[in-house]
Formats: structure tokens, sequence, C-alpha cells
């Protein structure tokens, strides 16, 4: 029997299960190794459940009717632990909280329709309220390239347990960039369709204005796949029926927050991106720069409104409780008033990316700061900087993806992300796809 990694495409392993080179259960097996290998160095996972995923895995392996015409058979997931599972426990990333579903949220109940094999429950920020990686309640996630180092979040140990090969794939959320910004600090490939297209039924809510549901691939046919699977699309192969019109956003803030090794690594790709037959523009957007202050004020609203029982008892860490109570003082005129904006926000970016196929910027303003630089109580961190350009997106609920690009000074990843007008999803992955071809032909040249 082959032995295959966990790492390689959603085809090569489809591709090895056709062929009979391996089963359903060899998978797991390469994936439980890989768990018990990095799992606890990088406190990835909060569940895993191998009783259950071989119980699943012997089934399929006796069962291989569906193995060549579906190509997500048997392929282990994990879910983000604000993910409902029939009889499991949603942690929501604290300690010792028990809240228990007698129904799988709906996407679970697409994957297991796909005859996929939810392999556990991954380690976030406490109710996803945060974009480092820090956990007070259940321990610090780490990044797996270098432990000293954040991975990002909130969707950290789905991003994580992607990227080591734990799983091949991944389930997270992203209200603010929970999934894109790990994605870009551990060099993933992360993936926010556009608001609504992925149903949140199911899924512990933090914003009902900004939540998204994301995916986590090491390369972006994997999620093209996925999302094409789920939504039960028709396969759209990559074409583009004219020269593709690109836009980059100018201005003052952007210029102000993002560090000389982020802005030269951008500047690689769109080299990379000129010498293919693509127009590029840039374009001055200062109105881009209220679009942090306007997420923010509805996240923390909504956050508070959501999750004003555990503020009240103390559920959550004093972090966590200082954000929910900022949230708290924000009026209910002054939430109406961001969601105005929010409006107004949308329709602006809409109308420009009418013109064009896509936007993009770095996923990150900075290089990954270490655990101790980001640690909330470090008045000197950087974190609010963190979310600056990937929360544009929630708050216009557009397709937005990061894909890896470059290493920053401390020889870890950087993203580039794309984004595009709504319900553009599949436009956008095929953009992405063919711009992750790019930048692969470029590394073997150089």
């Amino acid at each position: 029997m082959k032995l295959i990694y966990t790492k390689e495409s959603i085809r090569l392993l489809n591709k090895l299960l056709s062929n009979s080179d391996i089963t359903v259960t060899r998978i797991l097996d390469q994936c439980f190794e890989r768990i018990k290998k990095y799992g606890e160095i990088t406190n990835s996972w909060i569940e895993v459940w191998d009783k259950d995923s071989y119980d699943i895995a012997k089934k399929l392996d006796k069962n291989k009717n569906n193995k060549n015409a579906n190509i997500l058979f048997g392929i282990p997931i994990g879910l983000k632990d604000l993910i409902n599972y029939k009889d499991k426990n949603t942690s929501q990333g604290i300690k010792n909280y028990k809240c228990f579903s007698n129904e799988h949220a709906e996407i679970v109940k697409k994957i297991l329709d796909l005859e996929m094999i939810p392999i556990g429950k991954q380690n976030l920020v406490e109710i996803a309220f945060g974009i480092t990686g820090h956990n007070p309640s259940l321990g610090n996630i780490k990044n797996p390239i270098d432990i000293k180092y954040i991975p990002g979040g909130s969707s950290s140990g789905s991003v994580v347990s992607t990227v080591t090969g734990m799983t091949p794939i991944s389930i997270g959320t992203d209200t603010g960039g929970s999934v894109r910004i790990p994605s870009a600090m551990c060099g993933a490939v992360g993936f926010k369709p556009s608001f609504g297209k992925l149903s949140l039924i199911g899924v512990k809510t933090l914003s009902e204005s900004l939540d998204h549901l994301g995916i986590i691939t090491n390369n972006v046919d994997d999620n093209k796949i996925f999302f094409e699977k789920i939504l039960k699309l028709k396969k759209n192969n990559l074409s583009f029926q004219k020269k593709l019109k690109i836009v980059i956003p100018i201005n003052k803030r952007f210029k102000e927050i993002t560090s000389e090794c982020v802005k030269d690594n951008f500047d690689n790709f769109v080299d990379i991106l000129s010498k293919s037959d693509i127009d590029i523009e840039y374009l001055d957007m200062p109105w881009l720069d209220q679009g942090r202050k306007i997420t923010l004020s509805i996240l923390l609203a909504e956050a508070y409104n959501n999750h004003k029982e555990k503020y009240e008892e103390k559920k959550v860490s004093k972090y966590i409780l200082n954000r929910l109570e900022n949230g708290k003082n924000i009026s209910i005129k002054d939430l109406k008033n961001a969601k105005m904006k929010k409006k107004t926000f949308t329709k602006k970016m809409e109308s420009i990316l009418s013109k064009f196929d896509a936007i993009i910027c770095p996923t990150i303003p900075i290089q990954t700061p270490t655990i101790d630089e980001s640690d909330p109580t470090n008045t000197k961190n950087k974190n609010n900087i963190i979310a600056e350009f990937t929360s544009i997106f929630n708050l216009t609920g557009q397709p937005s993806i990061t894909i890896p690009m470059g290493k920053d000074n401390n020889s870890l990843p950087m993203g580039i992300m794309i984004s595009g007008k709504k319900n553009s999803d599949i436009n956008i992955l095929n953009i992405a796809k063919f711009f992750e071809k790019l930048i692969t032909e470029n590394e073997k040249k150089t």
C-alpha cells in the first residue's frame, strides 16, 4: 500500500482511492498520526473523534460505489468548535463550557451527505472574538512553522490542522478575517465566500451582520472543489472570456500601516502579474479607511448582544470580557448608524468592482508577530491593525480569498488577498487558482 500524505490534493487522494491504492481507513491513520505528532505542540484540537471516524471509514471502505463519482468520498475534515455536531459539545473555545446540540449544523449535514468524515473540533479564540490565536482559557494556539509566533485567529486550530496535514480541509468562521488572517500567517488558502452562500444555521453567532463560514485548504483547487460540491454547482473550469482587469487600492492609511516587508512582497506579486496579460489599475479609495471603524462598531455591539450571558456570568477571559464591555457601551443609535454606513460603504465597493474582475492587496499589513508581542495585555501590540484589510470584505459581504505568496523576514508565510463583487465566488476562485499558478511558476524560476 502506498504511503500517502494528507497535505496532498483532494484530487490525488481521490485518485488513489479510486485505484484502490489506499483505503479511507489508511487516510485516517495518517490524519491521526499527524494529530499525535503536531496536535499537542500546536494546541490545535479540542476534541478528536477517532472512534467515530474509524466507524464511518470502515463503512465507506466496504461500500466504495461512490468513490469514483464523488471526489470528496472519504475525505477527512475538521470543524471549528463553533459548529454544532449532534450529541457533541460546542465549547466555543471556553474551558468547561457545555453546549450540546441535538442536531447537526446545516454545513455538517451537507458534509455527511458528501460522505466526508468529520474528525473532530478545532481550537479557537474564545467565542471567535479575536484575531491572534490567544486563548487564556484553553491555551494559546501556536504557529506550526515556528511556535514562538501566533498562528492568527480566530480559526487558529482549523488553519494549523490543515497546513500540517492533520486534516486535508477544515471549516472555520470569518467575521473580520478569522479564516484569511491565520491562513496568511501559516501558509494556507483561506476562502470567505459571499455573505450567506454557506448556511450559518447551527453555527454559534458572534455577529449576525458580519459572520461567514470559510474554507481552509492547502491549495485553491481543493477549496473550489469543496465549494462547488457543497453548493451542488456545475464544475467550472479555469477560463476567462476576456482580459482580466485588476484594481489595487491606494490610500494614506494603507500606506501608513503596511510594513516595508509586506510592501516589498506585494510589489513582487504585482511584478509577477504585470508579466502576464492582465490590466492593472491603481485607484485612490480614501473612504476605505473608514471600513475597520464601521466594522468594529457593528462587531462589538452584536457580539455583546449575542454573548451577554457569558459577560454577566464572567464565563470568558478578562480580555474577552473587556471587548464585550466595549460592545455594551455602543448605543442602539450608534449601531443603527454604523449599519447605515455599512450599506453606503458596500454600494461604493460594488460600484467600483462592477468595472473590475477583482481587487487585490496584502492579506495583512504587518509581519506575523510573536505570541508575546501580540499578547492582549501588551500595550505595544499591533493587533488593532491586523484585520484592517480583511474586515472590509466582511462589511461588504463580498467573496475574498488569501493565497500564500512569499516569506517575511522571519521566514514565515505571507498572503495575497483577492476579492470581488458579491456572488462572483467562482470567478474569484478561478482568478486565485490562476494567480497561484503564476506564483508557483515564478518560484521555480527563482
